[in-house]
């Protein structure tokens, strides 16, 4: 089963994509770690992730989507 990722703002600007597909099983149990081997540009960004609209660095087997979020700014 694969799994929706979403990347906003800066993040899109330096992988320089929008969303993928990955398969559930390649996942590592930190998500940041996983996604920083995927695209080392990320090391480089402070973001927050979000697992089914929730911020969570953990999926679980009923997980659909994994967003990626840059700084926010603004108050």
């Amino acid at each position: 089963m694969k799994i929706k990722v979403v990347y906003f703002g800066l993040i899109v600007d330096a992988i320089k994509i929008e969303s993928e597909q990955i398969d559930r099983g390649e996942f590592s149990t930190n998500l940041n770690t996983f996604f920083e081997a995927r695209h080392t540009e990320l090391k480089k960004i402070n973001y927050k992730i979000a697992v089914d609209g929730e911020f969570s660095n953990e999926i679980s087997e009923t997980t659909q989507e994994i967003a990626l979020f840059p700084p926010f700014a603004g108050g």
